[in-house]
């Protein structure tokens, strides 16, 4: 009975992807017209990544028509370069600044329900996570990654150690440097990162955050003595990405 239901699966993907390359004119509308025709297994429809990600593993067919057609907000790549966001994590702030957000789950100034601080505390602020994810993520909806634009967002970006300011932007080459060339290693990344979502709702209260955030960070000396950095390792992987697939 499964076997079966894969086969429709199959079968219906199929479908979606030979009238989608066979279309002559296309529009907005143009992709739901064929999804409903083609329903899941007679319930719901395909999603844009399961058909991506059907197509891709064809093997065959113009990729770069085929994922314009099936391409999610559009406008975010038309420029040709494509931006991601990342956070820096959580980090004292020296200032005292009255209307000043004070969530502790959030770099200062930042509050979680924002839509890139939520991706980035999924991804417990580590700048590698985050930016191989959003790639990832872009690539599933039919973007072009070949051309990145990294925008860091985050407390006071000068009042971070030195050595995690340099870390952090060589962890983002390192990540835009492995996913062109296929390499994934964000498993062995996890063990490192702290997370700073612990107790942190309890300890949401202005006037808390640098108490709540520096104990955190002295629970996770280890990761501190890990996001070191020397400049020379920033200019190795900074020149890799000038011929890297993925480049900023």
């Amino acid at each position: 009975m499964n076997h079966a239901c894969t086969t429709t699966s199959d079968e219906g993907l199929e479908a979606i992807i030979e009238e989608i390359l066979a279309s002559e004119s296309w529009d907005e509308a143009s992709l739901d017209r064929i999804q409903r025709r083609h329903p899941k297994d007679g319930r719901g429809f395909f999603n844009k990544r399961e058909i991506l990600a059907r197509f891709r593993a064809r093997g065959r067919g113009d990729e770069a028509l085929f994922s314009e057609r099936l391409r999610t907000c559009p406008t975010r790549s038309v420029s040709g370069v494509l931006p991601v966001t990342v956070l820096t994590k959580p980090f004292p702030c020296p200032g005292r600044c009255v209307f000043c957000p004070s969530d502790v789950r959030m770099p200062k100034s930042y509050l979680s329900n924002e839509a890139v601080c939520q991706r980035a505390e999924a991804n417990r602020f580590d700048p590698y996570l985050q930016a191989w994810g959003r790639l990832q993520a872009y690539r599933d909806m039919g973007h072009p990654t070949e051309k990145v634009e990294l925008i860091v967002l985050g407390g006071t970006w000068s009042h971070y150690p030195v050595d995690y300011r340099r870390w952090f932007v060589k962890r983002l080459f390192e990540a835009l440097n492995d996913f062109g060339a296929g390499r994934d290693r964000r498993d062995a990344v996890l063990r490192f990162a702290p997370d700073f979502r612990r107790e942190a709702a309890a300890e949401a209260v202005r006037g808390k955050y640098n108490r709540h955030v520096g104990r955190v960070l002295r629970e996770a000396r280890e990761s501190a003595a890990w996001e070191r950095c020397a400049p020379s390792e920033l200019e190795r992987v900074q020149r890799e990405n000038e011929g890297a697939v993925s480049r900023c």
